[in-house]
């Protein structure tokens, strides 16, 4: 040190400095994170907003619209609800994934595997994008290789952002002509493959620009930006999403010529329940067209398998549109026709209004490998194409295919009277709470068609009310309502109600997050339902949830004429009452100290309840609320300490109690006290009269 001062005194001065620094930094870095977490929070409260404030609307869209689906209606207004309830079913998603893309950091969130038919995905597609392309006058047509209607599993909500997007696009950048969505399978691979491509007629992109318009916020040329708009975000999504499912986008296009991009992504077959196949008959109703004097082979793969019923129709030296006539086309499951008939009617305008009116979409029938472009701009008519000798499982799929496209369902013979599946229905009275005015219409529209009676409440206090006055047999509660929420209003009503019946309660939220769902769990509601309701998934809860009359009288529970529920004597299957004090909780305070110490507390917490629950009943005798607060916190402590969870539980809710339910209830929550105190003190006498004999034999 002496010999080297400048070395030692920068040495002192680093020691002074250094950590002073650290400790600046440490500050810094501290009131970063504060500013982050206050940040990531401002957020969150954000994001729960505009997923409350944009839900709430699409409640009456898509609620309203599938009531009015199950009205008669005129073919084409069907079609047009049809369609809107889809569109909002697809925004309503859209916004379920901006909220999950806004809070993940990463921008990847978990994605739900679902069972679906890629034919069916493209319909549902077409009938959102259809009035779009009709007003440019622009045609979208469907097709499908043999046996694409398979029923697979993969994640159809990225799949149908996917095509809606490319489809979109296809829209905007045509002027003229049609647009085709073709999809099918591949087998060729260990894991089987699905893809679909969308080809256009628009201006085309050039070769170098082919990688250029996947990147984000570009397009192929500034022309194209002034031409057309857009962001240059669309392709950019399209490919992200295809290759977190493990697949991807490629497009092929020339300047002139139009684009056709192709998806391409793995999925997992999926076996079909009688309830997903499709209605069809094995004997399949056939229009065969053909300039032959005999239908094509159809080689069968199974021996079950009934040979098709097919009516053909010898096209050599005739006109096909006269040999139509007379015959109606409604009465079949499929149109085969042959090339070369297609090839002749391909300019015969009148000849495919025919299977347009008749909502019959041809099939072609060809063994052309390579077509030519003339081939395939006729190809592109045609739901599916097949071979010259299709099997039984291609043909039935091109009719299940056609059907599909054309939104007919496939002739089937109907059911009799017998053979119809009977379901009971049990009409049930629901409490629906939430303080949104649409909210309640929709609810109860839904479930007054169905024949449940309805009672509505404006916010938890409302519910509460409700629950004490009437008898119900499942509860709906909005999570967020004015004074007093569903998850406050649960958390009392499962403290308050008779254990002999638990009322079902089904949260209704916005939010879809697994916190919310825990919070709704945790005060005890039965599960979550969210924000807009679909009917049939409502309907659907309240046959699972609500127990029947007849399993609650074999539980050992009637309902009496007063509408309250009472046990049936003798009832075997009825479980006992929930016990006032918890045995392990006794158990353990025996244990510590022996009898003497158990008898100790138990006298002491005697002595302590009298008086405080004088002094409960006080504060409610002079409406201070304070005071109430402050002595159910005392019960609470007093109640954990000997096992009194029911009582503990409670009062761990009355001890926050809102000064609105304070003033509404406070003489009735004093009521529920003062019952569980009394079974307690019972409890506690039981236990202390059940240790004297033995305490005097010792003593003897």
């Amino acid at each position: 040190w002496y010999e080297h001062v400048y070395l030692s005194v920068s040495l002192v001065a680093a020691l002074i400095v250094i950590p002073a620094y650290c400790s600046t930094l440490i500050v810094k870095l501290s009131a970063a994170r504060d500013e982050a977490e206050k940040a990531n929070q401002a957020k969150s409260v954000f994001l729960a907003s505009v997923s409350h404030e944009l839900k709430t609307p699409l409640t009456a869209i898509i609620g309203y619209g599938t009531l009015m689906l199950e009205t008669k209606l005129p073919e084409h207004q069907r079609h047009m609800i049809e369609t809107s309830v889809s569109a909002g079913r697809h925004l309503l998603h859209l916004i379920n994934q901006l909220l999950e893309f806004a809070k993940s950091d990463s921008h990847r969130s978990e994605k739900s595997l679902q069972r679906f038919r890629l034919t069916d995905l493209m319909t549902d597609v077409r009938n959102i994008l259809v009035l779009s392309a009709e007003q440019k006058g622009l045609e979208i047509q469907l097709q499908a290789e043999p046996l694409a209607d398979r029923l697979v599993t993969g994640q159809v909500d990225s799949l149908r952002n996917i095509l809606l997007n490319l489809t979109s696009n296809a829209i905007k950048f045509s002027d003229k002509g049609k647009i085709l969505i073709h999809c099918g399978y591949m087998d060729t691979s260990a894991v089987p493959t699905l893809w679909f491509a969308v080809s256009d007629q628009g201006p085309g992109i050039a070769a170098e620009h082919h990688h250029r318009i996947f990147e984000v916020f570009e397009q192929a040329s500034d022309s194209i930006k002034e031409n057309y708009g857009g962001t240059g975000l669309g392709l950019a999504i399209c490919r992200h999403l295809a290759r977190q499912m493990g697949g991807d986008v490629t497009v092929d296009s020339a300047l002139g010529q139009g684009s056709t991009f192709r998806v391409e992504c793995p999925v997992e077959l999926a076996a079909e329940t009688a309830s997903e196949a499709p209605v069809i008959d094995n004997l399949l109703r056939i229009l065969s067209l053909a300039d032959s004097r005999s239908p094509c082979t159809i080689k069968s793969g199974s021996s079950r398998q009934s040979a098709p019923d097919i009516l053909h129709i010898d096209c050599i030296g005739r006109d096909p549109l006269d040999l139509l006539a007379g015959i109606s086309l409604e009465n079949f499951d499929a149109a085969i026709i042959d090339e070369s008939v297609a090839n002749r009617m391909q300019n015969n305008a009148e000849f495919w209004a025919l299977f347009r009116h008749s909502r019959l979409a041809p099939v072609l029938l060809s063994d052309v490998q390579t077509p030519s472009l003339e081939e395939i701009r006729l190809r592109a008519s045609f739901a599916s194409i097949i071979p010259a000798s299709p099997t039984f499982e291609s043909l039935r799929s091109a009719a299940k295919i056609g059907c599909s496209f054309s939104g007919s369902p496939v002739q089937s013979a109907t059911l009799n009277d017998d053979e119809q599946i009977q379901t009971s229905f049990q009409p049930c009275k629901i409490l629906v709470a939430d303080d949104n005015r649409t909210n309640q219409m929709v609810l109860d529209t839904i479930l007054s068609n169905a024949g449940h009676e309805v009672v509505i409440a404006q916010d938890g206090e409302e519910a509460l009310s409700c629950m004490e006055a009437q008898r119900f047999d499942i509860a709906f509660l909005d999570v967020n309502m004015p004074r007093l929420g569903g998850v406050e209003a649960a958390k009392i009503w499962r403290a308050m109600e008779n254990p002999r019946h638990r009322l079902p309660l089904i949260a209704l939220t916005a939010g879809s997050t697994s916190e919310t769902e825990q919070k709704c769990l945790r005060a005890g509601m039965d599960m979550r339902l969210n924000k807009p309701v679909e009917a049939t998934e409502l309907l659907r809860i309240i046959a699972e949830v609500v127990p029947s009359r007849h399993a609650q009288q074999e539980m050992g529970v009637v309902e009496d004429i007063q509408g309250k529920v009472a046990p049936i004597i003798p009832a075997r299957n009825q479980s006992p009452l929930q016990p006032a004090l918890a045995k392990e909780q006794i158990d353990y305070l025996q244990s510590i100290g022996g009898d003497d110490f158990l008898q100790a507390v138990l006298e002491g917490y005697l002595e302590d309840t009298s008086a405080v629950l004088a002094q409960f009943r006080m504060s409610v005798e002079q409406n201070n609320v304070k005071d109430f607060r402050f002595h159910a916190h005392a019960f609470k402590s007093s109640a954990g300490n000997i096992g009194a969870r029911t009582l503990f539980d409670f009062c761990a809710i009355l001890e926050v109690i809102p000064e609105a339910e304070f003033a509404n209830r406070a003489q009735l929550h004093l009521q529920k006290v003062e019952e569980q105190v009394e079974q307690i003190n019972s409890e506690i006498r039981t236990i202390l009269r059940d240790q004297s004999p033995s305490r005097n034999i010792l003593n003897g």
